[in-house]
Formats: C-alpha cells, sequence, structure tokens
C-alpha cells in the first residue's frame, strides 16, 4: 500500500506514526470545517451528537461546537463500567476534566447519553470505503458499536488512503469530513 511521501507502510502501527508525526504540523480552516461539518445530512437532522475535544494531532471542532444548536455529548472513560461512555455537554456550562487518556471529558455528575443521532469522529487515517484508523486503543471501535448511528471521520486531506488494514473489531465512518 502507498503511504506517505510515497513509502510503502503495511500495518496499523506504521500507518499510525508516520501520519500522527505529520499531523502536528497541519494547518486547516476550522470555520470552514465547522461549515462542512453542519452541512453534513446527519448533522442537519440530529437532536443530539456525539463530539470529542480534539487532541494536538487532530483537527479541533471549537467553532462547530460553538455554533451547532442540539445537544452534545462527550466520551469519557467510566470506571465503573470498565467503558467509554458518552456524557452530556453544554459549552460554557459543563466542567470538564483531563482523563487518564489525556481527553478532556465531563465529570460523573454529567449524566450518561444512551442514545444519539450523530458521531463526530477523530481519524488518525481513512480508506475510500470508509475504513477509519484511529489512535490503537479502540476507544472509538467500542463507542460506535455501543452507539449504532451515523459516524462521521473528522480527518485531514492527506490522510484518505486507498485502503486501511481492516481487523473484525473495526468499525466504520459512514461519511467523512475533511479538515483543509
Amino acid at each position: 500500500m502507498s503511504g506517505l511521501y510515497g513509502l510503502v507502510v503495511t500495518t496499523k502501527a506504521q500507518i499510525r506514526q508516520s501520519l500522527l508525526a505529520a499531523a502536528k504540523q497541519r494547518q486547516y480552516d476550522p470555520v470552514a470545517l465547522a461549515n462542512a461539518i453542519l452541512q453534513q445530512p446527519a448533522v442537519k437532522q440530529a437532536k443530539r451528537i456525539g463530539v470529542y475535544m480534539a487532541l494536538p494531532s487532530e483537527p479541533g471542532l471549537a467553532q462547530f461546537i460553538d455554533r451547532v444548536s442540539v445537544p452534545l455529548a462527550l466520551p469519557v472513560y467510566d470506571a465503573d463500567a470498565n467503558r467509554y461512555v458518552f456524557r452530556a455537554f453544554v459549552p460554557s456550562q459543563t466542567g470538564l476534566v483531563r482523563g487518564k487518556d489525556g481527553c478532556l471529558a465531563p465529570g460523573i455528575e454529567s449524566p450518561i447519553v444512551a442514545q444519539l443521532d450523530a458521531i463526530l469522529v477523530p481519524c488518525v487515517a481513512v480508506d475510500k470505503q470508509g475504513n477509519r484508523l484511529g489512535r490503537g486503543r479502540g476507544v472509538y471501535d467500542q463507542l460506535l458499536a455501543d452507539h449504532p448511528t451515523v459516524a462521521i471521520g473528522v480527518v485531514y486531506p492527506q490522510h484518505v488512503l486507498d485502503r486501511l488494514p481492516v481487523e473484525p473489531h473495526d468499525q466504520p465512518v459512514h461519511a467523512v469530513v475533511l479538515a483543509k
């Protein structure tokens, strides 16, 4: 498989390593990204959306979060359930804490959200079939399996590949928004 800069990479770990290193230097227009997400049919129809707080190598959703008018939810690790769950998130009202995974998330005082109409998923890479590559811990594979709904991958255009290696537990995205 042809990878970044013409290198041939075949494993998820190799692809992840090369793209995460490059992602920290990527530039994009956050307003254009928010506009592109807002134009997604599933987002237009959604009554509740799962979002994420970006890590340094991921496209951020701040502009989208500021503009969207439906309730939101953020993923957080629930030690009692021994899995990730979505908790309600109200911008400028919900207190966020940094979890052990390094991500900002609501505390246990925020209610768990069982039903979502769309989930925005940060992707290290996606392929043309909708297969996604994350950070390698299976967080979004578990979340998407637990919340069967429209998954929208958010990714840099340079990280759209022809084909990614896929394993049985991998959960695909239904649409992709490019952070240009």
